[in-house]
């Protein structure tokens, strides 16, 4: 008789090589997490844990299906945690499944109603299916009793005023979502949390991600927009440490060196940075969605034309990491 108990399974090489797939899970190396992941299937699936390292995997992997699939049956064996099913409403998000991002939503929204990702997953999902006037009315429910707090602004992390803002856009709102960005919340920790929920990668990656892609425009412009946006932003000059300490196991610095040089120059640079963030163990995707996410950021920190003057002039960088605008 087939026993799904991870004890009756699992081998001692088994459980060695989950160990060494965590490890490697938490460190951000994601395609060789996944690669011993899945070949422990069998020996793990009754194991709710081994599900959700899994799930995490092909998240990180952006393979988005097989993550569906992992987060529908952790959802059959009961483990239901708001977290982890928001992070499902997202991958239907990503997968273009808006009915099915708009059920998790809402279930979210019945056991957590003032859950604020869940509410802003489930505006998302109602543009996309053209219920524009019920998005309408929720996004303007979630600027009344979200943003402001009798006379005083309730503050959210930044990811929550680019979302909510990029929604009025959406819906035609400009002038709305204008003002939704000129509130001043920019900070490292909110910029991470938002790549973490939106960019669907790992906080240290993203922090270092950050970072190199700040060393890498401060490089090219010395003096400039890159120096205010590093200035106006708190915490970017640890990730511009976490990164530079990175040099020491070939990264960025070296790497764009020899690249750009075989590239020719400043082209070559964005070739190299953009290889480095995706040795990070970042997908294709999730490199396109940081990098769109990260430059809204700076827009809305130093200015549209700033953050125009900073990254225009250089050659290859819109079409290595900026998706079609």
């Amino acid at each position: 008789m087939h026993r799904s108990e991870p004890d009756g399974l699992a081998t001692a090489k088994d459980r060695l090589n989950y160990a060494d797939a965590k490890m490697k899970l938490s460190s951000g190396a994601y395609v060789e997490a996944l690669a011993e992941l899945l070949p422990l299937k069998s020996a793990f699936a009754g194991d709710p844990l081994y599900l959700a390292d899994l799930c995490l995997a092909h998240e990180a992997n952006s393979q988005l299906e097989d993550a569906i699939q992992v987060h529908e049956k952790l959802n059959e064996m009961g483990c239901e945690s708001l977290e982890r099913l928001n992070r499902m409403a997202n991958c239907y998000i990503w997968a273009n499944r808006p009915e099915n991002a708009l059920a998790t939503a809402e279930r979210i929204l019945s056991a957590a109603y003032y859950d604020i990702p869940a509410r802003l997953i489930k505006i998302d999902a109602l543009i996309t299916l053209n219920r524009k006037e019920e998005a309408l009315k929720l996004a303007e429910t979630l600027v009344h009793y979200d943003l402001y707090n009798g006379e005083e602004k309730a503050l959210q992390p930044d990811w929550f005023y680019v979302r909510l803002s990029q929604s009025f856009r959406a819906l035609g709102f400009h002038e709305k979502a204008a003002e939704i960005e000129l509130i001043p919340t920019s900070h490292m920790e909110n910029l991470i949390g938002h790549l973490v929920m939106f960019a669907g990668v790992d906080e240290s990656v993203a922090r270092e991600a950050i970072g190199h892609l700040l060393v890498f425009l401060q490089m090219r412009n010395s003096g400039g927009p890159a120096d205010e946006l590093i200035a106006k932003l708190p915490g970017a000059e640890d990730a511009i440490e976490i990164a530079k300490a990175a040099r020491g196991r070939g990264v960025l610095g070296s790497f764009v060196a020899d690249v750009g040089g075989a590239m020719g120059g400043a082209t070559g640079d964005s070739l190299a940075l953009a290889a480095k963030l995706l040795g990070l163990g970042m997908s294709q995707e999730q490199l396109q969605r940081f990098a769109k996410q990260f430059f809204l950021f700076a827009e809305r920190t130093i200015g549209k034309e700033k953050t125009r003057q900073m990254t225009d002039p250089i050659p290859g960088l819109a079409g290595f990491l900026w998706p079609a605008r």
